[in-house]
């Protein structure tokens, strides 16, 4: 893992490296706490289950969740908004060329 991550910091912008870091570290971090949690409940009876057992890795597996769900929402909002301001820009844009050609002839 350590070669393509040397690879990848050389050839991407640091912005772009930065944003596969950490959705590399947001995704380990759900696979880990979901299998502990799978793990710490296949092991154990459900009887003897306790919020010992089950509450910390739950909660492990909700906040990678949320993160993963927060850094993609606010990329696809940026990205989004950016695309936005790009068309009503060039419309506008167009139409004050276009009202400035008729009028100025």
């Amino acid at each position: 893992l350590e070669p393509i991550l040397s690879l990848l910091k050389e050839q991407l912008p640091p912005p772009v490296y930065s944003f596969i870091i950490s959705m590399l570290s947001h995704c380990l971090a759900f696979c880990t706490a979901f299998y502990t949690l799978v793990g710490g409940l296949a092991s154990t009876n459900p009887l003897q289950w306790n919020a010992q057992t089950v509450l910390p890795p739950l909660i492990a597996v909700f906040s990678a969740y949320f993160a993963l769900l927060s850094l993609y929402r606010t990329t696809s909002w940026m990205l989004r908004t950016s695309f936005w301001f790009i068309k009503w820009g060039t419309i506008v844009a167009a139409l004050i060329g276009a009202s400035g050609w008729v009028f100025g002839s």
